[in-house]
């Protein structure tokens, strides 16, 4: 059918991670963030999705700002498509 699709690399806030984490929440969102920066570094993108629950939606605001500062540009999905 040709249609072009893209596959996420991380999923930010993964309730397994979230529960097994000795820190809660917060330790698995930095462990997912960090993966995210590894993959995006080691592949020059990286895709990672989320839910818009208060504590991702926190989160990112933090990160995101910070990154940007880094150097991080962040696009849309719509951006990476073939």
């Amino acid at each position: 059918m040709h249609v072009p699709f893209l596959a996420r690399d991380v999923f930010l806030d993964d309730v397994a991670a979230e529960t097994s984490a000795k820190g809660g929440v917060p330790e698995a969102l930095d462990a997912a963030w960090e993966r995210t920066l590894h993959l995006a570094a080691k592949k020059g993108e990286a895709i990672v999705i989320g839910h818009p629950h208060k504590e991702t939606l926190a989160f990112l605001e933090k990160r995101l700002a910070s990154e940007k500062s880094a150097g991080t540009r962040l696009v849309r999905v719509s951006e990476l498509v073939p």
